[in-house]
């Protein structure tokens, strides 16, 4: 049997999320069961490459399949059971298949420069290959890519399927209703638990019998390398991770949150005393808070999905924001919707949904959307105005509001 996983890999080497990530565990929808559906091209959006590898691994090794993976200045390599390494093995011709021509047509198993073509059995990850359909990238050989995959998907190539892996969402028209797309959700408690314990054994710092869980929590909402970076932060300043090293991962992820220019974590010390007036508000906050514990699911209530404030300027609507977060010690995130709007078509619809994203990450949190009316204003004349932006991005923040089952509190002032 040709499957060798192998338990000794080190932490920072490839595919260590394989013994790290209980991704057997993933929900469904996916990439396996994508798969297995008979889809033959997916979408994955992730910036976690080795962690898509993770995933990807597992699915081929359940099915019974090789997989491979290719990008432009690698080529293509083979995942190699034994070894557990990507490798070119006997065939160093991969390395000039740089091209998405050569490579579209070695899955589709035409020949190209006398290699055997890709066999049946496999799993085809294209890395960063949305720039290959992007014509502002590569001119007009993008529209003979996009050919190709729409062959590829016409064709049905028995018993392959190909990965179109990117950081973000970018896809032709033309293959919308070709293309499965598929989402990898940031990494859970459990997961951020394990990344704890190998973080601690690779710093030979013994592990104690309960790990603290808001240590765990303060994690959430980072890619896998970012929380391992946190707690090798904590480690290299503290000699240890503790709940007095809390402080330390949380300035991490303000950090990486800050960077994406959507979203800003607030520390609030604003107490709801501080608010005047507004009893009756006040009251209902302390009463709905309640239904986020574990004794309202059990009876059946549903988490407040959040609550719109309107006033004139100064009557306390961002400090109930800051006040309510500190009563219930929730993290409290600032959406700044002036800048979820870009100059990119899609741009703006990736931005929400990536703000959206990374707030349930951290759930149970506080979604403060500030001055919301200048960022969704004119969403009713937007197909004249914008393009239709402004309406898409309310019907994407609308909807996510609807559907959410995370518990995020929307306070929107």
């Amino acid at each position: 049997m040709r499957h060798c996983r192998t338990k000794t890999w080190p932490l920072s080497g490839h595919l260590f999320q394989l013994i790290t990530f209980n991704i057997q565990k993933m929900k469904e929808n996916s990439i396996k069961d994508l798969i297995q559906a008979g889809a033959k091209l997916i979408q994955v959006i992730s910036y976690e490459t080795a962690r898509v590898h993770a995933e990807i691994n597992d699915a081929a090794d359940s099915l019974g399949w090789n997989w491979f993976v290719w990008n432009r200045i690698e080529g293509l390599r083979k995942w190699d059971w034994n070894d557990a390494d990507l490798v070119y093995g006997e065939n160093e011709e991969w390395k000039d298949l740089r091209s998405a021509e050569k490579i579209l047509n070695h899955f589709a198993q035409q020949d190209v420069g006398g290699l055997e073509p890709l066999p049946e059995n496999s799993i085809l990850i294209l890395e960063d290959f949305h720039y290959e359909l992007n014509i502002q990238e590569v001119g007009e050989k993008s529209i003979n890519t996009l050919s190709r995959l729409r062959n590829i998907a016409f064709n049905k190539p028995a018993n392959k399927a190909l990965i179109l892996l990117q950081p973000n969402y970018f896809l032709p028209k033309e293959l919308e209703k070709e293309v499965q797309l598929y989402e990898l959700p940031y990494p859970e408690i459990e997961d951020v638990k394990e990344i704890l314990k190998m973080v601690l054994a690779r710093h030979n710092i013994k592990e104690g019998k309960d790990l603290d869980a808001r240590v765990l929590e303060a994690a959430l909402g980072m890619t896998i390398s970012e929380v391992e970076i946190a707690f090798g932060k904590a480690i290299v300043h503290a000699g240890r991770i503790t709940e007095d090293e809390i402080p330390i991962i949380i300035a991490e992820k303000e950090s990486i949150i800050r960077k994406s220019g959507h979203l800003e974590y607030f520390h609030p010390k604003a107490d709801i005393s501080q608010v005047g007036g507004l009893e009756n508000l006040k009251g209902w906050a302390d009463r709905r808070y309640k239904a986020f514990g574990e004794g309202a699911a059990e009876y059946g209530l549903d988490n407040p999905k959040g609550i719109l404030l309107l006033g004139i300027p100064g009557t306390g609507k961002s400090l109930f924001a800051k006040a309510i977060a500190n009563q219930w010690q929730f993290p409290l995130l600032r959406l700044d919707m002036g800048k979820i709007f870009g100059g990119i078509v899609g741009e703006s619809e990736r931005n929400i949904r990536e703000a959206l994203k990374v707030a349930e990450a951290l759930a149970p949190s506080i979604l403060w959307v500030d001055e919301i009316e200048k960022g969704l204003s004119g969403s009713g004349s937007s197909d004249m105005t914008d393009g239709g932006t402004s309406a898409r991005v309310l019907g994407t923040f609308l909807t996510w509001m609807q559907e959410k089952e995370s518990p995020v509190f929307v306070v929107a002032t």
